[in-house]
């Protein structure tokens, strides 16, 4: 029993030193102080798992996060590959690491990427795509929206990589959860489902599979329609981008009726004027106008200074 209990004790005080260490940013020291806490803690846990293997998920994955900030990214992911498989086991105990399990899935997925290990980031995203909609909506909403970060940096590493096919069904992925996130969250979601319908008929259109870019880009018209209703000034640029990406989907497949009335609507969407919409654009051009008044203050005080002889204000160039 002391055994047990002194090793705790000790397993809590690598614990704080390792977290004073991370807050002060010296993440050398703290990852040395998490690798004994993992060290302890693993053997702790084969007494009392109950008590210890949680702390030892938690243990594990501080320390990839600190070989992450170190840009340690190899050894990070054979942590974090532990704090899933770790994790799934608790997860299958009980339903409250779920969430943690979704966390360290969305992790590993990372570190494959930023590896060049994409192959493998497929099988992990999978599984936590299957996890996720598993989870409560309050969670579903926080790692889906996690997930989708996850995506866009899968597809932007495919992409770069020249693997358009894998880089779309990516890409899709995203798009479909999105949809998801839209409708519960609508103000935050719809502009990044908007970017994404657009990349993804940019892929295909890449792809010569114009029938299906012609779907995603019609949707995309006309959510991008509601959203210039509410915000002209950021969106109407949006839908003259989307009304010619549809006329030259619609062009390709030789509809050219149907294109030439999307040109249309396009003319119509000029550049608003700030006359035409004051509830927007006054209260910006109020700041724009207050702040270059400020500089302008600050611009003369500092040359009336100069002038008399006074040090320039701490902090700028000289």
């Amino acid at each position: 029993m002391w055994p047990t209990i002194c090793g705790a004790i000790h397993d809590t005080r690598r614990h704080n030193a390792a977290h004073d260490f991370r807050e002060l940013r010296r993440y050398e020291e703290a990852l040395e102080c998490e690798n004994e806490n993992v060290t302890l803690t693993l053997i702790l846990a084969k007494d009392d798992p109950d008590i210890y293997r949680p702390l030892l998920s938690d243990a594990l994955n501080n320390a990839a996060s600190d070989l992450c900030q170190l840009r340690r990214r190899e050894e990070a992911l054979e942590y974090d590959i532990k704090h899933v498989n770790l994790t799934r086991i608790l997860a299958e105990e009980s339903d409250a690491f779920l969430p943690i399990l979704a966390d360290a899935l969305s992790f590993t997925i990372l570190d494959l990427v930023k590896l060049g290990r994409l192959r493998e980031a497929l099988v992990y995203e999978k599984e936590n795509v299957k996890l996720i909609r598993v989870l409560p909506k309050e969670d579903r909403i926080l790692f889906h929206s996690l997930l989708v970060n996850t995506l866009s940096n899968t597809v932007s590493a495919l992409n770069i990589l020249g693997r358009y096919e894998e880089a779309l069904y990516f890409s899709k992925e995203n798009v479909e959860i999105l949809h998801i996130l839209a409708e519960e969250v609508p103000k935050t979601f719809r502009p990044k489902l908007v970017s994404a319908l657009s990349h993804t008929v940019s892929r295909l259109m890449q792809l010569q599979r114009r029938e299906e870019a012609l779907d995603y880009s019609e949707e995309n018209v006309e959510i991008i329609r509601i959203l210039a209703k509410e915000d002209p000034y950021t969106f109407r640029p949006k839908l003259v981008d989307a009304l010619s990406q549809t006329a030259s989907c619609l062009m390709q497949l030789q509809r050219r009726e149907e294109a030439l009335k999307y040109l249309k609507e396009k003319l119509k969407h000029r550049t608003p004027h700030p006359a035409e919409h004051p509830s927007t654009f006054c209260p910006r051009l109020a700041d724009t106008r207050r702040n270059a008044a400020s500089n302008i203050s600050k611009f003369d005080s500092y040359r009336v200074g100069r002038h008399r002889g006074i040090d320039a204000p701490h902090g700028r160039p000289r």
